[in-house]
């Protein structure tokens, strides 16, 4: 399986931006998503929806922008209502919005910081 068709897979299982279809599970959005053409992340995702099993059961509609969104372009946009539903994109001012390489920074200096006062601490119990 490709780069992206395993992109598309991730977008369309279970994850923090988006949940499943009901009684779609990651073995069977597999199949489905293996078996479909070559193309980009939304495309496939497009054939994904467009496919009868799909058709059935997507009864609320659910769209998988925000883990496309994450996905693709390794941005994520803080939503402004608490109570964004899947179906609905992601809506952030352009402040809201951090990029995944300004995460890991973030990331990387409060690790740092905890280094530190951990290092700090055991020095102090040492004396």
């Amino acid at each position: 399986m490709s780069t992206t068709k395993l992109t598309a897979l991730a977008c369309v299982s279970s994850n923090d931006y988006n949940k499943n279809i009901p009684s779609m599970g990651i073995a069977t959005n597999y199949h489905l998503i293996k078996n479909l053409p070559n193309a980009d992340v939304p495309s496939l995702i497009k054939g994904y929806l467009e496919s009868a099993q799909m058709v059935c059961n997507n009864q609320e509609g659910i769209d998988f922008t925000a883990s496309t969104l994450v996905f693709t372009t390794m941005t994520q946009e803080i939503a402004v209502t608490a109570g964004v539903s899947s179906a609905t994109p992601l809506t952030a001012s352009p402040i809201s919005s951090l990029s995944y390489e300004l995460l890991c920074q973030q990331c990387k200096m409060v690790k740092d910081q905890h280094a530190r006062a951990k290092e700090q601490k055991c020095l102090s119990i040492m004396r």
